[in-house]
């Protein structure tokens, strides 16, 4: 839907109004690669070209131009939502923000760079952890907000799904198992995974076990970490297969090829990464990090 995007359209009418993706970066506080990966997953999600990279800037297509046309006034109406939001009391003090790791490497540079500019009295300190262990954190007071999977709304905790993310089994595209693997064979060879590491309280997730008892041929755990960025870096650097959210993977600088995903309407690893805080945490405060959670994700 469109307005998951609306972001990534106000980095359209940048690097419309600026021609190159260096100024729009610089105004965006964004590298210009993240700028061009905003763009290109627009492009996708559209299935339409909406610029043309010329030699020393950018222009937009036929197309870019009537979307950006179409959405002009929206990309106003936030425009001045987020000047009058500016001008508003300035946050200072400590706040305790919680994340599962791999949503922190995504969210936090971009959340950094909003807080200094709007409240740079506000001191951050990040704390990461499984989502059993967040929101138990939460409910002790501990922190006061935090990004988990699968938040639930419970006594004194308010959640907001923020964005829909699913799995996929990747591996780098020099992986000499896939000259194997593409192979015109009615058997497929078993496939090595390396996954998530189950916790001692709660196991796998449930969408987790769902997507690898889900998976269509033979296979075996042959390596387990608590992270999805060591995952990904086995994933790029070896010979396993890694179970990974496909933005994790998309994150990569290798080139990784996803072998499977599921099929259907819904995906089989789908699950969601929600906003949680306690009741009590100021609104200013939790509108702010919904706001720049929904452009980065």
């Amino acid at each position: 839907m469109i307005y998951q995007h609306v972001y990534k359209l106000w980095l359209l009418r940048l690097l419309n109004d600026y021609g190159n993706f260096k100024e729009a970066a610089n105004h965006a506080r964004m590298t210009q690669s993240a700028v061009s990966q905003n763009l290109s997953a627009l492009e996708k999600a559209l299935q339409k070209s909406l610029v043309i990279r010329e030699r020393g800037g950018v222009r937009l297509t036929d197309e870019g131009e009537i979307l950006l046309r179409q959405m002009t006034p929206v990309l106003d109406i936030l425009k001045d939502i987020d000047n009058l939001q500016g001008s508003g009391e300035k946050l200072s003090g400590r706040i305790k923000i919680g994340a599962y790791e791999s949503i922190a490497v995504q969210l936090f540079h971009y959340l950094y760079g909003t807080l200094e500019v709007k409240h740079p009295e506000l001191k951050i300190e990040v704390v990461t952890g499984r989502s059993h262990y967040l929101v138990d954190q939460i409910r002790k007071g501990h922190i006061d907000l935090a990004f988990v999977i699968n938040g639930k709304k419970e006594n004194k905790i308010q959640v907001e799904n923020i964005a829909a993310e699913s799995l996929g089994l990747y591996t780098s595209s020099r992986n000499p198992f896939l000259e194997i693997w593409n192979e015109e064979k009615d058997e497929k060879p078993v496939v090595k995974l390396a996954t998530m590491t189950p916790s001692q309280q709660e196991g796998y997730p449930l969408f987790y076990k769902r997507f690898l008892k889900a998976i269509p041929y033979d296979h075996k755990v042959a390596m387990q970490s608590d992270s999805f960025e060591t995952l990904r870096a086995v994933a790029e650097e070896t010979n396993l297969v890694s179970v990974l959210p496909h933005r994790v993977a998309r994150a990569s600088k290798k080139q990784l090829t996803c072998l499977w995903q599921g099929a259907g309407e819904k995906p089989v690893g789908e699950h969601f990464i929600s906003f949680i805080w306690r009741e009590n945490t100021d609104k200013g405060m939790v509108d702010l990090l919904s706001g720049v959670a929904r452009q980065v994700f």
